[in-house]
């Protein structure tokens, strides 16, 4: 997949789970890429999807930062990873599993060719489908919990910490 759809698919992913952590995630699921580039520059020799790309190294990882009780920013950091995994692995080139074998693994068959409009449609997809649970989760979940996203004026207008302008401003604003 290309960049952007990783960088969009791991946002949207982890503002459901913590949006301060965002820019981790995405620098986590860019990082099996950016590795590599870095990895050119020192003169080590890695081929794309390789090394940097194993599922099992990036699950490792995830395992170890919760044994470790690591801050959120760097499980953050490591679930971007497994993200790029999950989305290079329904590309038709697949991504590897594990170190063990050369054999790149694909998910529902590998449908996906890099930039095509399928990549584009399925990046949509999960953006909306994060929106709306985004929007569902602050109406069931936990009522109390501050989103960033959507704003409750009313019930900012009605427990009087904003001022009826305030509120006329702002009651038909989404975002």
């Amino acid at each position: 997949m290309k960049w952007t759809s990783h960088v969009l698919i791991s946002a949207s992913v982890c503002v459901l789970w913590r949006p301060e952590v965002a820019p981790m995630a995405i620098l986590g699921a860019t990082a099996p890429d950016w590795l590599e580039g870095l990895a050119q520059r020192l003169k080590i020799p890695l081929t794309h999807r390789g090394v940097t790309h194993v599922l099992t190294t990036w699950i490792g990882l995830a395992v170890l930062c919760r044994l470790m009780g690591a801050p959120p920013a760097v499980v953050a950091f490591v679930l971007g990873g497994v993200i790029h995994w999950l989305c290079d692995a329904l590309t038709v080139s697949g991504a590897p599993l594990g170190w063990w074998s050369s054999h790149r693994t694909t998910l529902f068959g590998g449908k996906i060719v890099t930039g095509d409009r399928n990549e584009t449609r399925l990046t949509q997809c999960i953006l909306v489908l994060c929106l709306v649970l985004l929007q569902v989760r602050g109406a069931w979940w936990d009522e109390e919990a501050y989103s960033p996203f959507f704003t409750d004026w009313e019930a900012l207008y009605q427990g009087g910490v904003i001022d009826p302008i305030e509120w006329r401003l702002h009651r038909f604003l989404f975002f």
